[in-house]
Parts: C-alpha cells; sequence; structure tokens
C-alpha cells in the first residue's frame, strides 16, 4: 500500500477510556498529564 496524499488529520476525543489506553489507571486528566512529564523527563536524561 502507497500513501500518497494525507489530507487532514483527526484527534481524538480525551475519554477516560484514551486515558485507560495509555496506561493511566484511575483515568485523569491530571494523572496522564503527571504520567506524560515523567516519561519526558525520563527520556531527556539519556540526551546528550
Amino acid at each position: 500500500m502507497l500513501l500518497k496524499q494525507v489530507e487532514g488529520r483527526e484527534l481524538p476525543e480525551l475519554s477516560q477510556e484514551l486515558i485507560k489506553r495509555f496506561g493511566v489507571a484511575d483515568s485523569f486528566v491530571s494523572s496522564l498529564c503527571a504520567a506524560v512529564g515523567q516519561n519526558m523527563k525520563r527520556e531527556l536524561k539519556g540526551c546528550p
């Protein structure tokens, strides 16, 4: 399959189901933000 063009993008609704899919057990947006922040800090430790 060859992709020739992307018309537009559609972002998913930020729902409890989506948050759970990212591994955040309590499904709170604040918990998702904290998890993303922790992940970014961990990733930055490996940068030169």
